[in-house]
């Protein structure tokens, strides 16, 4: 078998590989844009982006407003939990 042969011959077995781990990273990209459209209502992974910073800013501002009440409860009832 030639050099020239055996060149082509690897060079065609990479490409193969290659071809086929990027069919996989397909497959795995269309099964999670498909997740996010189902469980989320996501059409993209800009708009999933997009609802994740929304749904942090809500947990934020709950997670304020409830330290807030809870401090409100201890400065009012703590005196009474004590015991």
């Amino acid at each position: 078998m030639s050099a020239k042969l055996k060149q082509y011959l690897a060079a065609k077995e990479k490409a193969e590989a290659l071809k086929s781990r990027a069919d996989r990273a397909e497959g795995s990209l269309a099964r999670l844009l498909e997740q996010l459209r189902r469980e989320f209502g996501c059409k993209s992974p800009e708009e999933a982006a997009a609802l994740l910073k929304r749904q942090q800013r809500e947990n934020a501002k709950e997670r304020s407003r409830l330290e807030a009440e809870q401090a409100a409860f201890a400065e009012r009832f703590g005196t009474l939990l004590e015991d």
